[in-house]
């Protein structure tokens, strides 16, 4: 079954696109790195289901992953002079291998 066909059937939180590239993480072992923004502001506290999920896909993701939240949620643009140099430091690292 493909991912747009197990998505029709999931909870409207599982449906969001930053648990979409983790699942997509944890099956490609050939990614070299993923970045994920807001991952899981919204839902960490309200599904039990979900955080369970993603603890998982994290444990058998083989690429390392960054994880960026912002503290509001809502933009990442007004913090990009914060995180721009870290994000971009990470994938340096990790892409050019």
């Amino acid at each position: 079954m493909g991912v747009r066909a197990m998505q029709a059937s999931w909870p409207a939180a599982f449906r969001a696109p930053y648990l979409q590239l983790q699942l997509m993480a944890e099956r490609e072992s050939d990614l070299r790195a993923a970045v994920i923004f807001s991952g899981a502001g919204y839902s960490w506290d309200r599904s039990p289901e979900l955080r369970t999920r993603r603890l998982a896909a994290v444990a058998r993701t083989a690429a390392p992953i960054f994880f960026i939240h912002a503290g509001n949620e809502y933009s990442l643009s007004h913090g990009v002079s914060i995180w721009e140099p870290d994000v971009f430091a990470f994938l340096n690292e990790h892409m050019r291998k």
